[in-house]
């Protein structure tokens, strides 16, 4: 058995012993960003596309 894995049954067997409880806990990530809330990614993004600059194509006739 690897220390891992005995190191997690140990911290499992505590956590039921004291009643102890987790969630996992959802990260997103945009442009090398973490942010909690996927509304944060969402406005940063949307942020970013605002202020990206556009190409303007000129023709020379």
């Amino acid at each position: 058995m690897t220390q891992d894995k005995q190191s997690s049954e140990e911290e499992q067997k505590s956590m039921a012993e004291y009643g102890i409880t987790h969630e996992k806990k959802s990260v997103y990530f945009y442009r090398g960003h973490k942010y909690d809330k996927l509304s944060d990614a969402i406005r940063y993004a949307r942020d970013g596309l605002d202020r990206t600059p556009t190409t303007v194509s000129t023709s020379s006739d």
